[in-house]
C-alpha cells in the first residue's frame, strides 16, 4: 500500500493487526472515546451523530437558530469571502445532491480549550 502514496505520507502510516490495534489505540485515544467493539467503552451505534460539547457549541453559530447538533451524513468546511469559517453538509439527500450551510464558526467566542 505505501508504493501507492507520496513518500512522505507512507512514512507516518502504521500498520497493525486487528489485535495490535486493540491494544496500540488506548494509547492515542482515551478509551472512553474507542467504540465498544474496538475495545473501548463508548457505546457507538452506525448512523449516530456526534454529541457536540459546550464549548464546541458555543463556538458555532447555527444559520438556523433552531439547530443545535450537526445534521446527519458528510460535513466539510469551506471558507467564504469574508474569510468565515463555514460548515456545510454535503453529499446527497433524497437522491438529490446536498450542499447546506449550517454553521459559522464563531472566532469572536472561542472555546476555552483554545484560549492561552
Amino acid at each position: 500500500m505505501k508504493h501507492f502514496i507520496d513518500a512522505q505520507t507512507a512514512q507516518k502510516l502504521v500498520i497493525l493487526t486487528r489485535d495490535e490495534t486493540l491494544s496500540r489505540l488506548p494509547t492515542v485515544i482515551e478509551p472512553e472515546n474507542i467504540p465498544e467493539q474496538l475495545g473501548g467503552t463508548f457505546e457507538y451505534e452506525i448512523g449516530m451523530l456526534p454529541s457536540l460539547d459546550e464549548g464546541i457549541r458555543g463556538g458555532l453559530q447555527w444559520i438556523k437558530s433552531s439547530q443545535v447538533t450537526l445534521p446527519p451524513g458528510p460535513l466539510k468546511w469551506t471558507t467564504d469571502n469574508e474569510g468565515r469559517r463555514i460548515a456545510i453538509a454535503i453529499g446527497s439527500l433524497k437522491g438529490e445532491p446536498r450542499n447546506i450551510p449550517f454553521a459559522v464558526l464563531n472566532y469572536k467566542q472561542k472555546p476555552d480549550v483554545l484560549k492561552t
